[in-house]
């Protein structure tokens, strides 16, 4: 299911902390050093990331998705919303003894 603008901030606002204050702004895509929020309205990337990705090297399954991953966003700071981070903090809630 891809979700829209609102149904990506409800998530996150419901599935992860409240560590820090984020932009109202959920970015769905990149190209270069644009980024484009879910209507398609563009914004030139003056923060990137915070700290650092660690996701391991060369499995399978893990690289197929990353391609296809790479063809979209690589990284987006934790001040904006994405679909992909709604998605996995909503999953990870699922799968585990906690709420």
């Amino acid at each position: 299911k891809i979700l829209n603008t609102d149904e990506v901030k409800e998530t996150l606002d419901t599935y992860v902390m409240h560590t820090y204050g984020r932009y109202d702004l959920v970015i769905d895509h990149a190209h270069g050093s644009i980024v484009y929020d879910k209507e398609g309205k563009e914004y030139i990337d003056c923060v990137a990331g915070i700290a650092v990705n660690n996701i391991g090297h060369t499995h399978k399954k893990m690289t197929e998705n990353l391609s296809k991953q790479l063809d979209k966003l690589i990284h987006v700071s934790n001040l904006y919303y994405t679909e992909e981070q709604a998605t996995l903090a909503k999953r990870l809630v699922e799968v585990s003894p906690h709420d």
